[in-house]
């Protein structure tokens, strides 16, 4: 679940345009690991960093 919440937020902020019903793109994620340091309550207001190790031209379309 946090993985596609994740994205989904990075989405609405870094791409307010972004419609993944008309986007000829896709993301796959291959893995995502977190680090939690207190859990966040529902309304609480975040700062979600996303860092990216390595990645490549594989994109599927």
């Amino acid at each position: 679940m946090w993985v596609g919440k994740t994205r989904e937020l990075f989405f609405r902020y870094g791409f307010p345009e972004f419609d993944i019903k008309k986007t000829d793109w896709f993301i796959l994620t291959r893995s995502y690991e977190h680090k939690f340091l207190r859990e966040a309550r529902e309304f609480d207001e975040i700062i979600i960093r996303i860092r990216v190790a390595s990645f490549n031209r594989k994109f599927v379309t």
